[in-house]
């Protein structure tokens, strides 16, 4: 008896607690509902108001609004907890959204400034954490999607979920003090700006109860209503479908064998879950990057089959004409520029078609891809290039065309997950060969099983008949010639002849030189420098880049001389540095060109009259903190001033002035820019001619600086980057983006292509990226440098170097860097015309998050956005 009332009275007071949590109440409740200005309200309990403590920026939510926080610069103090009954215990509950897995990105936390006790809770490089370490076993946290987390803390006990799952559980060797003096932090920990989250925040609410699993699991529920599926997996998942298209079309009419492996194939893939999270998401991730490799097997022998029924073939004969075997013919087949196409891929999805299409405006390149595919044939391949002829008018040709076999770059990792934007994923998991590189060889050699796709260039001229021309590539092999048709339509538009987009590029034509087989640290004094360095600008200017940014001058300014002149002045020898902005001149035309630099040029060394170094930033100071811009040291103060009031001048003189910009840096990092504000506030002073754009990797430093010009890196796109660039340019502020965070080697040309219209959207103006060359014969992945490691993604090279034939040569990317120049170009030719653009902007492409992701329909929307834009300028000549 007396057993059984023990059990009762147990389970009466387990009754009775759950009930009391299920009813219960929250203390804290910040709904973040406010949508603007610096301060969130507690909808319950006694704790106080939360203020931003940095940039203030909101964003969308599941419901309503929610705080963006952007891992450096800004997040919400709330101030003291509220007394919490320790006995009853602690519930948090907090949803987030993030992209960002790298580093403490810390949630929510309430800690004693001076003791540290309290709890936190976040994710660390991807992995959740509380006050128990990162969960070694689990990851992914950072996925973009929205999560619900809650902590639950009682004494020793800790429990941690996850979407409403439990996660994790333990006991500690000492209980969690929840009334320690606790300040609580939304976005970092508390008292800190230390752990930053970067995302979106939500719905914070704090109980003096343990929630049970099933009262989390509802709350969870009752905003997200189904599950969401991981949008890396839906990308592979895609892609794999896409792969085997064509033997989905024909499964009933498979052999056997590809029926079997298909049928086997496709059953698995619909057993991978798309809605995985942490230690499932790697373990789907693994699934399908197995799928896919096995996908690309049966697809390569499915093209097989069909390169059997569709190719031709020719009998070859011995010396006295005896027939000694039948050798079929590589198939040849169109492509668009937009293809990515792996030497693996024998066929299209559809049925190939002998002919390319392609469409532009006057003065402009237009490029186009087509395929050789091989099933039997081994050995050499030569193109012949005709002339494009007008339907109407024979005499009238099209004769400027270049074409180029795509190369394959071998990769030994992908790009890392950082800087992957869930539109723009990878291809195919490295280590793995990708098509970029554009060869100047006329012939190559083809192999069975294989494909080699072609990159075929076309430039309209100016003063070219418009209208529709066509003509014809040969494909020479030694047993026929394969012929490809070409169609183009030639719209009563010209593009300007200095564009209005500024594209351009960060890099060094020292690497250049050093690969050419100059001295290590080869002198600017050496004609052999300048002329490799006008080849790499008539590279540029045939590619509409007229934008440059600042390692040419990091190398030109260390050549700088400035010495005191003994009369409260210095004398600066610019005769290095002038060479740079005289080839510009040279190439461009003066006006033409714009240079957009950092630390000009304060990081050559001050010289005294003695002719012995009286200031170098770089070797007097050893603080890091004061090395960059110490205008603290009065001596330095002085300095900066009378360089920088006679650099102005010498400028103007030149008739420069507008053409150099000054690039003042901003950024969270402790080390580099510690005097961020303090540094601009001297250079508005000193030389407001040259402080012209702002590097501001974080949507609270566009709106900190609302009287500049802002550059922007798109590797930190979200939701609220776009809303932050959207609201400066409507303002009237100019902004150009860099780092295209599409340019990857290891993803879509289409990223790369949609961002004119991305751009124009935006209010943008061009953008810029950096690293230009590399030479041909480097073995890793050219489009993660070594930059990556110290700073940023490396976003890789533009521009190759032959060290045989010291020729530059495009990459891909910059071919697709220049079409989204006359792209931008062509809509804002629109616009002048009085038509509005985003008719057809806004279905390429939204923002940096969002944009068109099929080839096919992006090129249909091109062509009816041509064909509107020549109707629009003959209604204006008429």
């Amino acid at each position: 008896m007396v057993h059984r009332k023990f059990l009762w009275k147990a389970a009466a007071v387990l009754m009775s607690y759950s009930l009391a949590a299920g009813s219960a109440a929250p203390v804290v409740h910040y709904d973040l509902n406010e949508g603007a200005g610096t301060v969130v309200r507690n909808r319950a309990g006694a704790a106080g108001e939360g203020r931003f403590r940095g940039p203030v920026a909101w964003a969308p939510a599941l419901d309503g609004s929610g705080i963006l926080l952007d891992g450096a610069t800004n997040s919400v103090f709330c101030g003291p907890m509220p007394e919490l009954d320790e006995e009853k215990g602690m519930t948090l509950l907090v949803w987030f959204k993030s992209t960002h897995p790298l580093g403490l990105r810390t949630v929510a936390s309430a800690e004693n400034p001076e003791s540290g006790e309290g709890w936190r809770f976040g994710i660390d490089n991807n992995r959740l954490f509380s006050v128990l370490p990162p969960n070694e076993a689990s990851s992914g946290w950072s996925d973009g999607l929205w999560h619900l987390g809650a902590l639950v803390l009682r004494g020793r006990e800790v429990r941690e979920y996850m979407d409403g799952e439990l996660v994790r559980s333990t006991s500690l060797e000492k209980p969690v003090r929840l009334n320690a003096g606790a300040e609580l932090a939304i976005g970092s920990l508390s008292g800190r700006e230390l752990g930053g989250f970067h995302g979106v925040i939500d719905d914070v609410k704090i109980y003096n109860v343990v929630l049970e699993a099933d009262r989390i699991r509802q709350e969870f529920r009752r905003l997200v209503k189904a599950p969401q599926n991981n949008p890396e997996l839906e990308f592979r998942r895609g892609m794999i479908l896409r792969t085997l298209a064509p033997a989905a079309a024909q499964r009933e009419q498979l052999s056997g064998r590809l029926s079997e492996k298909y049928r086997a194939l496709a059953s698995r893939l619909a057993a991978v879950p798309p809605a995985a999270r942490g230690a499932e998401l790697e373990q789907s991730t693994r699934q399908l990057d197995s799928l896919a490799a096995e996908a690309r097997t049966l697809r390569n022998e499915l093209d097989k089959e069909r390169l059997r029924r569709l190719g031709k073939t020719s009998v070859r004969t011995s010396f006295w004409g005896n027939r000694t075997a039948e050798v079929r013919l590589p198939l040849v087949w169109g492509a668009t520029a937009l293809d990515n196409i792996f030497s693996d891929r024998l066929l299209p999805d559809g049925e190939p078609v002998n002919r390319i299409r392609l469409d532009a405006c006057r003065n402009e390149y237009e490029p186009g891809q087509f395929v050789i595919s091989s099933l039997d044939y081994r050995g050499p391949v030569r193109l012949k290039l005709n002339a494009l002829a007008h339907e109407n008018d024979p005499a009238a040709k099209l004769t400027e065309l270049t074409a180029n076999f795509v190369k394959e770059i071998y990769a030994s990792q992908n790009t890392v997950g950082f800087y992957r934007n869930p539109k723009s994923p990878l291809l195919r998991p490295a280590p793995a060969t990708f098509p970029d590189m554009l060869s100047n060889d006329d012939t190559t050699m083809l192999e069975p099983g294989r494909s080699q796709p072609v990159w075929l260039t076309v430039r309209v001229p100016a003063g070219a008949k418009p209208g529709l021309y066509r003509g014809r590539v040969e494909v020479q092999t030694m047993f026929g010639v394969q012929p490809l048709e070409v169609e183009m339509r030639v719209y009563d538009v010209a593009l300007p002849e200095v564009p209005i987009f500024r594209l351009g590029t960060w890099g060094s034509a020292r690497l250049l030189a050093n690969l050419a087989g100059f001295a290590e640290q080869p002198g600017f004094r050496d004609p052999r420098y300048w002329t490799l360095f006008e080849k790499v600008l008539r590279n540029m200017k045939e590619h509409r880049a007229y934008n440059f940014g600042d390692p040419p001058l990091w190398e030109i300014r260390n050549n700088i001389r400035i010495t005191d002149d003994g009369k409260g002045g210095v004398e600066i020898d610019y005769s290095t540095f002038d060479r740079f902005p005289e080839m510009l001149d040279k190439v461009y035309g003066k006006g033409n060109w714009r240079v957009m630099s950092a630390d000009i040029p304060l990081d050559a060394p001050l010289y005294g009259r003695d002719g012995k170094v009286k200031y170098n930033p770089f070797g007097r100071i050893q603080d890091l903190r004061k090395r960059y811009w110490n205008f603290d040291d009065p001596e330095f103060n002085a300095f900066a001033v009378k360089v920088l009031r006679n650099l102005v001048r010498h400028l103007t003189e030149k008739g420069w002035i507008g053409q150099f910009q000054f690039i003042y840096r901003d950024e969270p990092d402790p080390v580099m820019f510690a005097n961020g504000r303090h540094v601009y506030k001297h250079l508005q002073k000193i030389a407001p001619e040259l402080v012209y754009m702002n590097t501001l990797t974080h949507t609270g430093l566009i709106e900190g600086y609302p009287d500049v010009d802002i550059v922007v890196p798109a590797w930190t796109a979200n939701e609220g980057m776009d809303a932050a660039i959207r609201n400066a340019t409507a303002a009237g502020r100019r902004a150009i983006v860099y780092n295209n965070f599409s340019s990857y080697l290891d993803r879509s040309l289409l990223c790369t292509r949609t961002m004119g219209a991305i751009l124009y959207n935006l209010g943008c103006e061009g953008f810029n990226q950096w690293s230009w060359a590399w030479s041909w014969d480097k073995r890793s992945n050219p489009y993660q440098d070594a930059f990556v490691d110290g700073y940023g993604p490396g976003e890789g090279y533009l521009v190759y170097f032959d060290p045989y034939t010291t020729e530059i040569t495009s990459s891909m990317r910059w071919e697709q860097l220049r079409e989204t120049a006359e792209d931008f170009d062509a809509f804002k030719l629109y616009e002048k015309l009085g038509g509005d653009p985003r008719r057809y902007t806004g279905r390429l492409g939204r923002d940096m998050v969002n944009f068109e992701t099929d080839p096919q329909r992006f090129m249909e929307v091109r062509r009816e956005f041509l064909a509107d834009l020549e109707k629009l300028a003959a209604g204006r000549k008429n």
